[in-house]
């Protein structure tokens, strides 16, 4: 018996022949009353099939070419074999089908494509034109009007959210001989419903692969009220805006995210902690934010040496994991974090003065290229990619799992001493830091904070001082004994596990480090030593604009001083980190609750801080910020290494393994 899918299709149609306009208010008003006709030959106004008490929340009006037109019958069974109406209430969906030929042929359209969806047409074409479909003597090409079948699979994955709407789904695509089909997504609950705009989404021709997530992916679209929660960052100033949140359960998630992205042309942008602040985000617009979170496995091998850890785990996670396992390793300190984001950048941590940066613990990794290959990079596989990942890998892929060395836990209690000094005693407190920091042993680091309590001091800053150990008791307050003895305001001591030195050094969840929604804007700079004029400088700076400009009070100015023997035991050759022979990690975080008229003030002010250092650290004309930490307008150099091989090297590299510069935005090296 012939079907009506037998009348054969043409050429494609131009793009220049597709309108990608939403239509007006007034359009739509006019839209909402034209008539349509049932199977049985029964009116409905336009609105009434999207809208009103009864309907679900989400309306998917598709608009088929004609009844005759053979992609559209594949396209209509493909959606019936797959979203059945039992998958669609699910996801709180419908479907309506609308075409354009005489009222019999509804049935017949029915019956061609097992649809059970409702199926009206529109003889006068009135609403198609009014909606502004276009007409075109361009013909469309036969059976490749498939493309929503793979993303319906992908749809349907998930509960409350379209891959169509994500990636731009298209109002109307190209056209049969004489009228052009389309679809409209109507997005509300009862009369209040919207219809959204789409993207730049046209077709997929035949070649294109099939984009399918994992049963356990999930999509997340602005319209959920769960999309502010997943994309909300330790700092939304100039950050990303993203079109949708792809969360990520697998690595092929991740191919299949960026391979779709890049076959529409729509950026991507991976997220672990959400906690990267750089100016470069401010780029990443109508972004797919690939969430890679739910990829957080840490397991550690039998022979007790090395721990496979997901791409997602957080720092929080994996020191606490493998804490109970009876291993340490270095990760970065601030347990909101991301694992992975400090390893790009080179990664500071309790450990570095036995083992060295995070990035050296690195003996392999599972990467995700730009172009959605998956790779693995190590010293034997890819080792130029490993080289870069090392340093500057927020520039060259998605890393879905690290193989991290690891160490047994040399003692199950770290000591503490806290000292609190106000600050006249600034200029003896860093100079007898100076001096204890030229025989730092491996275990013992510095922390400081030039901060603001005005419990303690109403007026200034005050300085507060922590000793942390990896070592016993006995030796650290030993150790610190000068710093006791220059009378400090209070002392607190303690022992505790390595996994709750976060709060102890306020970088746990609950503190500023990890707050979200406020401004925070950091300017790193690594030195040699303090110089203690100018710490000066930066802490009448603090005080002055703390006074002047109120919101600022809650900033702080961060005093990192690991030990460095473990970091200088590596060839700083062998990886891009270029900043191993920096004793000393400073960096100034402006916080305030978002406040456009307060941003110009805040940089000023950010940047004049670290100028004062920079100026009195015997080299001024050559700022160097850890990546991590970078604020933005940092130069090449001064994030990834004054050596002219090094940044020769980097953007030979990214012309390797990212030639169109998908990866542009954190601290991109072109």
């Amino acid at each position: 018996m012939a079907t009506s899918c037998e009348i054969p299709q043409g050429r494609e149609v131009s793009n220049d022949r597709v309108n990608d306009e939403l239509p007006t208010a007034g359009s739509l008003k006019i839209a909402d009353e034209i008539e349509v006709f049932d199977g049985k030959g029964e009116k409905h106004t336009f609105k009434s099939i999207y809208s009103g008490p009864g309907r679900s929340r989400r309306v998917l009006v598709v608009f088929v070419r004609h009844f005759f037109c053979c992609s559209c019958v594949s396209y209509t069974s493909f959606l019936a074999q797959n979203a059945t109406p039992e998958k669609l209430k699910e996801i709180d969906t419908e479907i309506v089908i609308i075409g354009h030929g005489v009222i019999g042929q509804v049935e017949m359209y029915r019956i061609d494509t097992g649809c059970e969806y409702p199926i009206y047409t529109d003889p006068s074409e009135k609403l198609y034109k009014t909606l502004g479909m276009i007409e075109t003597s361009e013909e469309g090409p036969p059976n490749k009007y498939i493309p929503y079948s793979s993303l319906w699979v992908i749809w349907l994955s998930m509960k409350g959210a379209f891959w169509k709407w994500m990636a731009g789904y298209p109002l109307w695509n190209w056209g049969t001989t004489h009228q052009q089909g389309g679809e409209f997504m109507f997005v509300g609950e009862g009369e209040d419903k919207t219809a959204f705009k789409p993207l730049d989404l046209r077709y997929l021709p035949e070649s294109s692969p099939d984009y399918l997530l994992s049963p356990q992916a999930s999509i997340v679209l602005p319209e959920d009220s769960s999309f502010g929660a997943f994309t909300s960052r330790w700092r939304e100033w100039h950050g990303p805006r993203a079109r949708a949140l792809i969360q990520a359960v697998t690595e092929s998630d991740v191919q299949e995210t960026i391979r779709y992205a890049n076959e529409h042309g729509i950026p991507f942008l991976a997220r672990s902690g959400g906690h990267g602040a750089t100016e470069a985000l401010q780029l990443a617009k109508d972004v797919i934010i690939i969430d890679i979170r739910p990829q957080n496995l840490v397991e550690v091998a039998e022979d007790g040496k090395s721990a496979k850890i997901g791409g997602g785990a957080s720092i929080k996670q994996v020191t606490n994991e493998l804490w109970a396992a009876g291993k340490q390793t270095v990760t970065g300190i601030c347990e909101c974090v991301g694992v992975s984001a400090p390893v790009l950048g080179g990664g500071h941590g309790w450990l570095q003065g036995q083992y060295g940066l995070s990035s050296d613990q690195i003996i392999s990794a599972r990467v995700v290229l730009p172009n959605g290959e998956a790779v693995t990079a190590s010293e034997e596989s890819n080792p130029d990619l490993f080289w870069a990942l090392r340093g500057a890998g927020h520039n060259f892929g998605i890393v879905t799992e690290w193989n991290y060395r690891v160490y047994d836990i040399n003692n199950p209690k770290w000591s503490y001493e806290i000292l609190i000094f106000l600050g006249d005693k600034l200029e003896e407190v860093i100079g007898l830091t100076n001096k204890m920091m030229k025989t730092q042993p491996p275990h013992m680091i510095h922390w400081m904070y030039i901060i603001n309590i005005p419990e303690i001091d109403p007026d200034r800053p005050i300085i507060w001082y922590a000793i942390i150990s990896d070592g016993s008791v006995e030796e650290a307050r030993d150790y610190a004994k000068p710093l006791h003895d220059m009378g400090p305001i209070d002392v607190q001591a303690g022992i505790v596990p390595m996994p709750e030195l976060a709060p102890i050094t306020l970088m746990s969840e609950d503190t500023a480090g990890c707050q979200k929604g406020l401004t925070g804007l950091r300017f790193p700079i690594g030195l040699k030593k303090y110089d203690l004029p100018a710490v000066r400088k930066v802490f009448n700076e603090i005080a002055n604009v703390s006074k002047r400009i109120p919101e600022f009070a809650g900033s702080f100015f961060l005093l990192e001083g690991y030990s460095t023997q473990g970091v200088k035991r590596h060839d700083p050759k062998n990886s891009a980190f270029p900043h191993r022979d920096d004793e000393i990690l400073v960096t100034s975080y402006i916080l305030y609750k978002p406040n456009t008229a307060l941003d110009a003030a805040a940089q000023e002010h950010g940047e004049k801080l670290r100028q004062h250092l920079l100026e009195a650290s015997g080299d001024p004309e050559h700022l160097r910020a850890y990546v991590n930490y970078a604020h933005g307008f940092e130069s090449l150099e001064s994030m990834y290494g004054y050596e002219p091989w090094r940044i020769e090297k980097l953007k030979a590299l990214k012309k390797k393994w990212d030639p169109e510069n998908r990866m542009r935005f954190y601290a991109p090296i072109v």
